[in-house]
């Protein structure tokens, strides 16, 4: 945390608190470690009376200097001698070095390096006689957990104390960082840090945004690659974004539609030579009009024709609202009952179980919307709320066998991650055969179904949508949220269908209650791994369930939606590709 808040502040933040439990099975190791108050302000006050002693383990240490504050994960002291300990959740493995001394070209190696080279130089300028040090915690490959509920760290002085004391200590990995963060700190590293800072000294870097002379939004700030990912870059609500307010360009008709948000690579390399906005980007293939895409784009959408279709729209140029190919006829061979599964898993370094590995995938979640022939539709779900079961996957079986027509029809998905995940389970129970063979024969035979024969037992939409399928609204990639977006955007402009009132259409950020936060995969996986480590509060015990709930079935409900738009164009189609102009349609 970094500032005066709690874990329970007003936006939940389940994956700090799930990274600060990471970070407290860590700090066990410790005898005596101590943890200061959310409070910032008291935080910083704790660790100065602490460190008076002359040995302290401290969980949340913070660290003042003039106007420059830290905070550090874990924070030894021995004598003169001072370790900066930071726990990173990347998997090492035990063939790989015990010293980190050189920044290397992976961007997250720099980023941690530069995490620990600002908190060594402020804790430097805080005790400038100290001798220090800096540390890596890492979880191990090789680890496996000999006890269940080794994710429940605060009940670590329980009978089981010493065992997960044990499995703590054996789970990390220690790495000097030492020599590497050194380094970072005499030349900022240009992988992780704007072009006006890179090769400075963290000190001085440091001292330049602390002064009042940092010449902002000047010529020496220009948009750089780092902007893909500012919070600031867009529009928000009705606030102008930072390129509208700092880097206005009149000549620019969609200062919207940026380099950033085209399909494919080559945005790097433009906004390199300068080109931020799609309408100025260049197509390169050849393929600079709709009629050459048309004429010669071969059967299926290749993602440099997604790219350049973005860039004739920016240019306003003319372009199709929507283009399917013939391969979207693929659809008309599924069979009924239609099962619009999703499923949820998390993945944490803590393992749940007896015998778990770091990050061992668990599955928590399903909803599935069934279709019949006759147009009937019912609704599944479960989800695990037990924060004492270390073992979801035997009730998640039993309740998928319960869906309706489950072992007949086909089953329909975005991405092959739920037969997948089938697999994973099977193979996880296999090594235990006798106590799950029940569980084993029903994976079984949801993955094979009824008619041996039938090719599209499990019937992947986005594989259609990647190869056949194209409307204007796209802009965000191909995911499930975000062709869901695009094709209820077109559904409420150009069609004509009924609007029914249903309910799950909607959002994803309007399912929500509670400011819950619960919109995408990863928010979901750690308020459920929040729920199994027990770091809810009594008000989210009673809401999060629900937003789960909601947020899952969502997900499915979206395939059954993307279903039936593509369905529909699919059945006008006569055997060459369907291509729609706006000009060709009234709303």
């Amino acid at each position: 945390m970094t500032g005066d808040e709690s874990l329970f502040s007003e936006k939940p933040i389940y994956r700090q608190r799930n990274k600060l439990n990471l970070r407290n099975a860590a700090a066990l190791r410790f005898p005596g470690v101590r943890h200061t108050s959310d409070s910032f302000r008291l935080a910083a006050r704790e660790t100065e009376v602490w460190l008076r002693d002359q040995q302290a383990a401290i969980c949340g240490a913070v660290i003042m200097s003039g106007n420059l504050v830290t905070r550090i994960p874990i924070l030894v002291k021995d004598g003169n001698r001072f370790f900066i300990i930071q726990i990173h959740g990347k998997l090492r493995k035990e063939s790989e070095r015990s010293t980190i001394d050189e920044v290397g070209k992976k961007r997250t190696t720099a980023a941690y390096l530069l995490k620990s080279a600002y908190r060594f130089e402020v804790l430097k300028r805080a005790y400038p006689n100290a001798e220090i040090s800096v540390e890596f915690f890492f979880p191990g490959t090789g680890f496996r957990s000999t006890i269940d509920g080794l994710n429940r760290v605060q009940f670590y002085h329980k009978k089981d104390k010493k065992e997960k004391l044990a499995d703590f200590n054996r789970l990390f990995s220690s790495v000097d960082a030492t020599p590497g963060t050194l380094k970072v700190c005499k030349s900022i590293p240009e992988v992780v840090s704007h072009s006006f800072f890179s090769g400075q000294s963290v000190g001085d870097a440091a001292d330049e945004i602390n002064s009042t002379q940092l010449p902002f939004y000047s010529e020496s700030f220009r948009r750089h690659e780092g902007c893909k990912w500012c919070d600031f870059r867009k529009k928000k609500g009705d606030e102008p974004g930072c390129w509208q307010s700092f880097f206005l360009n009149e000549t620019i008709t969609k200062p919207d539609r940026h380099i950033f948000e085209l399909a494919g690579h080559g945005n790097q390399i433009q906004s390199r030579n300068g080109i931020f906005y799609q309408e100025k980007a260049e197509i390169d293939d050849g393929l600079d009009s709709f009629e050459k895409m048309y004429k010669y784009g071969g059967p299926t959408f290749t993602i440099q024709q997604r790219r350049n279709l973005q860039i004739l729209q920016a240019k306003s140029e003319e372009s199709p609202i929507l283009w399917m190919k013939p391969g979207i006829k693929k659809i008309d061979e599924v069979k009924y009952p239609l099962h619009f599964i999703d499923f949820e898993a998390a993945t944490y370094a803590l393992p749940f179980k007896r015998a778990a590995r770091p990050y061992e995938p668990v599955y928590f979640q399903f909803s599935c919307h069934t279709l019949g022939a006759d147009g009937s539709l019912c609704h599944t779900w479960w989800i695990d709320l037990d924060p004492e079961n270390p073992d979801p996957h035997p009730d998640f079986v039993n309740a998928i066998s319960r869906i309706p027509g489950i072992f007949d029809g086909t089953v329909i998905q975005f991405s092959p991650f739920e037969s997948q995940g089938i697999k994973n389970i099977i193979n996880t129970f296999k090594k235990n055969s006798m106590i799950f063979a029940g569980q084993i024969i029903i994976l079984e035979e949801i993955r094979h179904g009824t008619d041996s024969n039938y090719r599209y037992r499990f019937f992947d939409i986005n594989e259609l949508i990647r190869s056949y399928y194209y409307n204007s609204f796209q802009m965000e990639g191909l995911g499930l949220k975000q062709m869901y977006g695009a094709i209820k955007k077109w559904e409420d402009t150009y069609g004509d269908e009924v609007k029914d009132g249903n309910p799950e259409h909607v959002g994803y950020q309007e399912i929500q209650d509670y400011d819950s936060d619960i919109y995408d995969g990863s928010t979901a996986m750690n308020a459920w791994i929040a729920l199994k480590n027990d770091l809810l509060s009594p008000e989210e015990k009673r809401v999060i369930p629900e937003a789960l709930q909601k947020y899952c079935s969502l997900d499915s409900y979206a395939m059954l939606y993307l279903f039936r738009h593509l369905q529909k164009h699919a059945k006008i189609m006569d055997g060459n590709d369907l291509v729609i102009f706006s000009q060709s349609l009234s709303k």
